[in-house]
């Protein structure tokens, strides 16, 4: 295993810092990923936030979000189908 970087104390102007972890952000419905996609892009407006890094991080979540929807999808066609043939 590696080593994570987030726990690996920094020497910042001859002190010695740990880094505090991103936040755990909430992806499990299309409403929090929408949500994170937006905080992105208003820290790309604001200039916080690299607009490479951000179109790579909407990219993952425009992908995360086709991934739940497809889970959507298939979870209510397999409750029609179930009602349909009857199981």
């Amino acid at each position: 295993m590696g080593i994570d970087a987030a726990n690996v104390p920094q020497t910042i102007d001859g002190k010695t810092l740990r880094l505090v972890p991103p936040p755990r952000i909430n992806l499990g419905s299309i409403k929090s990923v929408r949500l994170e996609a937006s905080r992105v892009y208003k820290e790309m407006r604001r200039g916080t936030l690299d607009k490479v890094d951000g179109c790579k991080l909407v990219y993952a979540l425009t992908c995360i979000s086709k991934m739940i929807e497809s889970d959507v999808i298939v979870r209510r066609i397999e409750t029609l189908e179930g009602k349909v043939l009857g199981k």
